[in-house]
């Protein structure tokens, strides 16, 4: 069994390298016929067969020799972002004189190179910005180096419509700016808040309704700030008004319990403990208790409902004119608290 494993694993490592062999021929070949058209001037057809041997056998001698065609064919882009890839990747000491050459190459067409500025002064959530097929949503507003020519630009994002754009890169050391504006999709656009068109006195349907019969009417309260707490006011002033006025009828109570108690006594005089403590002097404090506490309450309402009430914001324009007054009466018999006023 384990001269049978080994035979497995040798055999599955001769084919990695026959294959991998196989790659190095093809590369090679690949890299000799670029070095012959790009001596030939032929830079384009010199870029594809360079570009393929780099696939099967990545060198950084290829990567060079790309970049010079590149720049020879007005590849700017390419060709200073291959030589910044040699010049910072290219290690080797024997090969320092190339890398040095690389930075310099990538320094001299740096300003040499047209840019293109995305800009998304909106951007929606989940969007998705596509250059030649290339994810550039991390590099929105940066100006990126890019080739002469046209670049196909391609934005989404989830309810709304999808955007397809081209931009066109010519000249050197320019920028181009391309604005970014998705539009909401139909169907992702909020209702309006307007009644549905009435059609023959019925109401028609929203698009996307699939009931039968017409939409239920929703109650829209149509009382203004000023006239809800203008009622509040009124509701406080009148409920203070009854207490107030449960207050003096409390207190009349409790003056005609507290005669009735100086009539038990001699000349109204009481001064020993029974006549203190007789029933009608018990009720008639008890009763003044009430009426005192029932008097506090509802001149505090009154206040409150007052305050409410003129506070209320104005409708319109045009403030309205509001006076309130609160006047206490007293005669002989009777102690009364009135309000009155315009508004």
């Amino acid at each position: 069994m384990a001269w049978l494993l080994t035979v497995l694993v040798l055999s599955v490592a001769g084919t990695a390298d026959a294959q991998r062999s196989a790659d190095v021929t093809e590369a090679n070949a690949y890299f000799q016929r670029g070095l012959a058209l790009l001596k030939a001037k032929n830079y384009v057809e010199a870029s594809e067969a360079l570009e393929h041997s780099q696939k099967l056998n990545p060198g950084w001698g290829t990567v060079f020799n790309l970049a010079l065609c590149y720049r020879l064919s007005g590849k700017l882009a390419s060709a200073w972002a291959a030589y910044r890839d040699v010049a910072q990747h290219d290690v080797t000491p024997k090969n320092r004189e190339r890398r040095n050459e690389a930075d310099r190459q990538a320094k001299e067409l740096e300003p040499r190179l047209s840019r293109l500025l995305l800009v998304a002064n909106h951007p929606p959530d989940g969007l998705v910005v596509r250059l030649d097929g290339v994810d550039v949503t991390g590099l929105l507003g940066t100006e990126n180096p890019v080739d002469n020519g046209e670049h196909k630009l391609h934005a989404s994002a989830p309810s709304h419509d999808d955007l397809d754009s081209t931009a066109t890169i010519s000249g050197e050391g320019k920028t181009v700016t391309v604005s970014i504006e998705l539009i909401r999709t139909q169907a992702s656009v909020a209702p309006s808040d307007h009644p549905p068109p009435v059609d023959g006195g019925h109401p028609i349907a929203p698009p996307g309704d699939s009931g039968g019969g017409t939409p239920p009417i929703k109650e829209v309260d149509t009382e203004t700030p000023r006239s809800r707490r203008a009622t509040y006011g009124v509701i406080v002033a009148a409920s203070g008004g009854a207490l107030f006025a449960t207050g003096l009828v409390f207190g009349q109570l409790a003056s005609s319990k507290w005669s009735a108690a100086q009539d038990e006594c001699p000349e109204r005089i009481c001064s020993n403990a029974d006549a203190l403590n007789h029933g009608l002097v018990r009720g008639a404090r008890a009763r003044a208790d009430i009426s005192t506490a029932l008097l506090i309450g509802g001149t505090a309402a009154i206040g409150i409902g007052v305050v409410l009430f003129i506070s209320a914001p104005g409708r319109g324009t045009r403030a309205r004119s509001t006076a309130l007054r609160i006047a206490p009466r007293a005669s002989a018999d009777a102690v009364s608290l009135t309000l009155d006023g315009r508004f």
